[in-house]
């Protein structure tokens, strides 16, 4: 009888630490994982930096600025211009400006209710 308890004691002793042993692998596994995930959103981050950076470089330093940036520009003054003189986009801004002063006059006097 007494092997017997020995014997399942023994049982129950290696189980632990075989599940010891399966956590410490899971637990080791999440974290490289994460530290994968960090490395590569750091890499990302990166390569982001880098175009930008490349992207400013060529801008600044090259001699035909003029020649990739100036299509878009007069597009985009153009595009401005025809806003501006559009009666249905300055309703539109008039609404979201009178929204706006309407927020911000509710909020003052919930503010100074409160105080």
């Amino acid at each position: 009888m007494a092997t017997s308890l020995d014997s399942r004691h023994k049982n129950c002793y290696l189980t632990n630490y075989v599940k010891k042993f399966f956590h410490l692998i899971k637990k080791s596994t999440f974290m490289i994982y994460y530290e994968f995930l960090k490395f590569i959103t750091m890499l990302g981050k990166l390569i982001i930096t880098a175009i930008i950076l490349g992207g400013g470089a060529f801008l600044l330093i090259s001699d035909s600025f003029e020649e990739y940036i100036g299509p878009y520009a007069s597009a985009a003054a153009t595009d401005i211009e025809n806003l501006k003189n559009d009666p249905a986009v300055q309703d539109k801004i008039n609404q979201v400006i009178e929204v706006i002063y309407e927020k911000a006059i509710s909020l003052k006097s919930t503010l100074i209710d409160f105080f």
